[in-house]
């Protein structure tokens, strides 16, 4: 899994030196990496806020770092509920071999 990460991360980077953020964008979303590429949507949108051009371009790459955001925070959620729901069957599994020794 170490790999993984280390070559999303050695592509990215091949990707950001070519001027390519979009599609390093891109990478870092179908890898499930929301943060980082929000973390580059939030980078361009700053750049073309800067350069005072169409605003409604601005704020349409706000709004798609914030739904990166969100990807992000239901990604969490998921993750803390499979937990808690392995937790939980944990305990029923716990209880039931109780039962099952007093019988």
């Amino acid at each position: 899994m170490k790999e993984i990460g280390s070559l999303l991360a050695k592509y990215a980077s091949h990707l950001l030196e070519k001027n390519k953020i979009l599609e390093a964008i891109e990478l870092y979303r179908k890898a499930h990496h929301f943060l980082d590429g929000a973390k580059l949507m939030f980078k361009i949108a700053e750049e073309e806020a800067k350069k005072r051009t169409k605003p409604l371009r601005v704020k349409k790459l706000y709004v798609l770092a914030a739904l990166l955001i969100e990807d992000y925070h239901e990604q969490i959620k998921n993750t803390q509920r499979a937990k808690l729901k392995g937790k939980r069957s944990e305990v029923k599994h716990s209880k039931l071999i109780l039962i099952l020794d007093y019988n």
